[in-house]
């Protein structure tokens, strides 16, 4: 979930560079920090909807289940270079959702 994450957090940054807004601010509170990280939360989860039920599945296993590649190739019958691909894939996919979605 931490390369989710780190996406997420990425686009955000570009985002605000690209629009010129208010550069965030130098002290952040812990309030402020729960609700970014609420906020990039429902992003994430609204843009793992929109992928392909195989690729959320494999993409779940993979970063919430912390399973190894082989384990969900076991599970979904997939060979490992298939599972390796797909979850390739399935980032490259949720980056241009997110990217598209509420930062353009």
């Amino acid at each position: 979930m931490a390369d989710l994450y780190t996406i997420a957090k990425n686009l955000c940054i570009d985002a605000y560079r690209k629009t010129g807004e208010q550069p965030l601010p130098k002290e952040i509170t812990d309030d402020d920090a729960e609700i970014g990280i609420l906020e990039i939360s429902i992003n994430l989860r609204n843009a793992i909807a929109m992928l392909p039920e195989e690729i959320q599945e494999i993409l779940l296993l993979r970063f919430s289940n912390e399973l190894a590649i082989k384990e969900i190739g076991e599970i979904t019958g997939f060979s490992r270079f298939a599972v390796g691909r797909k979850i390739n894939s399935g980032l490259k996919m949720l980056k241009s959702i997110l990217s598209e979605e509420d930062f353009s």
